[in-house]
């Protein structure tokens, strides 16, 4: 049974629960080998297909939504892409409640209120397994960056893809590799990745779209980060605000949680789903 003082654990699971499941959206693949040959040219040549800078830092406004239930908090989001990823959530703006750090052996929950966590390692994490995750794959949907789930070079494995045009987007929809499929939606006007989705076992859904783009580093990046989830029990949805984002400015360092107890994720999940 989870403690009153740990809810707020609840709803920041939401974040690692979207790396567990994203939604694909499947759609006609073009029968001519010109147009396909076209699309493949103009994704090749997009602002979204280039990665974001290595380093750097934003201040954070977290909103979730978990089957009527909703949280609201400020905070921090930092990115070092060899150290890893961090998320701290505060409350009132002034001291830290829980932090969330994704690194390339595997991700960290805590709940510094309750002295508690949940650690999901890549490899024997079994849902992470199965699904195929891994650190690349995390903080390419983090960073609104396209990616093979096979680990290969996005543009190197875009011919393997399905590639197809929808209003003023190309759909771009990976196979399936284990229990995921993605599909990225990069708008040709702007050449930017608006939305993520796959689909995790045929039955978890999540969209993530991507919104108020700025430069950063000199390529666009999303202040606004939108997930819904289904397929987990009550519905739920995640928002992420970014504002003051600044290169170069973030230094990784990752918790010590010998004084902390450990919580399985099952135990998590199942509070959720209630």
């Amino acid at each position: 049974m989870i403690r009153k003082d740990s809810q707020i654990f609840l709803y920041l699971m939401l974040l690692l629960l979207f790396f567990t499941a994203c939604r694909s959206t499947k759609s006609e693949k073009s029968s001519l080998s010109v147009e396909t040959r076209n699309m493949l040219t103009e994704v090749g040549g997009m602002e979204a297909v280039a990665p974001v800078c290595n380093n750097m830092s934003a201040k954070l406004r977290i909103k979730a939504e978990v089957g009527g239930r909703s949280l609201s908090s400020s905070g921090s989001f930092g990115v070092d892409k060899e150290q890893g990823m961090q998320i701290s959530i505060s409350a009132l703006g002034l001291f830290e409640i829980a932090r969330i750090e994704i690194s390339p052996m595997e991700s960290l929950l805590l709940n510094k209120m309750g002295k508690e966590y949940v650690r999901l390692d890549y490899t024997s994490t079994s849902v992470l397994r199965q699904a195929g995750l891994d650190y690349d794959v995390l903080k390419s949907v983090l960073m609104n960056e396209p990616f093979s789930p096979d680990g290969k070079d996005f543009l190197s494995a875009l011919s393997g893809m399905s590639l197809s045009r929808e209003a003023d987007n190309i759909v771009v929809t990976t196979p399936k590799q284990k229990a995921m499929q993605y599909t990225f939606y990069f708008n040709t006007l702007t050449g930017e990745l608006r939305k993520t989705t796959g689909v995790y076992n045929d039955r978890v859904h999540v969209t993530c779209n991507y919104s108020d783009f700025e430069k950063l580093d000199g390529r666009s990046f999303p202040r606004n980060i939108a997930l819904e989830i289904d397929g987990v029990g009550a519905p739920m949805m995640l928002t992420l605000r970014l504002s003051n984002l600044k290169e170069g400015k973030f230094v990784f360092r990752k918790s010590n949680v010998d004084s902390y107890d450990e919580i399985d994720m099952v135990d998590i999940i199942e509070s959720l789903s209630k």
